[in-house]
């Protein structure tokens, strides 16, 4: 596991060497020294925490062997992906979620209804699966890191279905996108945790059959998010007309003699889809450098970057959800994605400094763990805290695409593992 101060470091550098090799435009957006600023104050206190907690590294005990059981942990969560199936399924067939037009019209009036303070038109069902469908991440986490074999039906029913089945019922594409990435990352950390260790590799060693199985599962995701951007932009007049209005309607838009060979060489589309995946991943770049610097409201306390937290307060002051949501539009920050210190600075202001410096003290703690500590359910943190990292460029590790329920399944599957110490004689 790389340190998570050097982390964020290259993952914030790289995101700028990105954008300003791209041909972006700020056309009624910029860039301030200012916000420039204020963001290397917040990289800074995340690898101070970092640091602070990983400045001295005990030598690993290696007292005794360990050994862990999945029994209570296996059972809980392919419960949860049952219920998740069922509910999603039920809401799927009630919204018409199918359609993606359709989906996108639910997932709009959501919004808005957001926008407006109302509390949410979901329903029942929708509503339980949010809360439980995050458990198959951490199911699909310990298949790959922990099984010697992998249990393809098992993978596919408790693992890959609920996630699917989210992603459908929301209109959406973080949670496909987050099987993908969670399922990578893991695959890493078994690939560098036995390197030498033929017989597990082995037994590990994925067929043709599954091979492929697993490139038409990730080619058919990558399919569902392109046609949810290409329908969002049919939905709005088109991928040519998207792509001539982007600098007004977003304040963004590619230009230059490399955008104008693309469009002759590639077509619209293929650029279009470009420019949507690289904004979605790098906006928070410059929607973050504004609210550093013209963001004066008060801090609204988790309920901007919380779903779970909105919600809340929907139900108990909808007025002032609505006011505050609505002085983010006014300023053009509505319905972007601010990164996750953009996010922590309308939470909290210059408070979230300390909130930063506590995110990195627990990443740090996870990597401390993992270095030194002889219990190997600690791997299981692993993909959440490199995840988060990365995507901090989009949303906080608790913010993004029901990043809270999905670390406290986390924190349940931690304890829901048996250890065991076998002593040795020496």
């Amino acid at each position: 596991m790389i340190h998570p101060a050097r982390l964020m470091l290259i993952t914030w550098a790289g995101a700028f060497v990105l954008f300003f090799a791209l041909p972006f435009e700020l056309t009624s957006r910029s860039f301030s020294w200012t916000g420039f600023a204020v963001l290397i104050l917040f990289i800074l206190f995340f690898s101070f925490g970092a640091i602070l907690k990983t400045f001295r590294l005990p030598p690993r005990r290696q007292v005794s062997k360990v050994y862990l059981n999945f029994k209570r942990f296996d059972f809980f969560t392919k419960i949860a992906s049952i219920i998740t199936i069922i509910v999603f399924s039920l809401d799927i067939i009630q919204n018409n979620s199918l359609n993606l037009a359709d989906a996108y019209a639910n997932r709009s009036s959501q919004a808005q209804a957001l926008l407006h303070g109302d509390i949410s038109g979901s329903s029942i069902w929708f509503k339980i699966g949010f809360l439980i469908y995050p458990a198959s991440y951490i199911y699909i986490i310990k298949e790959i890191i922990f099984t010697q074999k992998l249990r393809s039906i098992q993978f596919a029913f408790y693992g890959l279905l609920p996630g699917v089945m989210s992603a459908i019922a929301m209109g959406g594409r973080a949670t496909m996108f987050n099987i993908i990435a969670y399922s990578m990352l893991a695959y890493n950390i078994r690939r560098k945790r036995f390197p030498q260790s033929k017989k597990i590799q082995n037994n590990f060693k994925t067929s043709k059959f599954k091979l492929f199985l697993a490139l038409l599962i990730i080619s058919a995701a990558f399919f569902y998010f392109v046609n949810v951007f290409i329908e969002r932009a049919m939905v709005a007049g088109g991928t040519v007309y998207m792509l001539d209005m982007v600098g007004d309607i977003w304040g963004v838009q590619f230009s230059g003699p490399i955008y104008e060979i693309a469009l002759q060489v590639f077509g619209p589309l293929f650029v279009f889809v470009i420019f949507v995946f690289s904004w979605y991943l790098l906006q928070g770049l410059v929607m973050s450098n504004y609210l550093f610097v013209n963001y004066d409201g008060s801090p609204l306390l988790g309920v901007y970057g919380l779903d779970l937290a909105s919600a809340a307060v929907r139900r108990t002051n909808p007025e002032w959800v609505s006011e505050k949501f609505n002085y983010l539009l006014s300023m053009d920050t509505y319905g972007f994605l601010p990164s996750a210190f953009g996010s922590i600075f309308i939470d909290f202001k210059y408070f979230g400094f300390l909130i930063v410096m506590i995110w990195g003290w627990l990443a740090g703690l996870v990597y401390l763990r993992i270095k030194t500590s002889n219990d190997p359910r600690w791997l299981l943190f692993v993909p959440y805290v490199v995840f988060g990292i990365l995507f901090s460029l989009i949303n906080t590790p608790l913010g993004y695409s029901n990043g809270l329920m999905s670390h406290l399944w986390l924190i349940i599957g931690f304890f829901l593992v048996k250890k065991f110490r076998l002593k040795e004689n020496f």
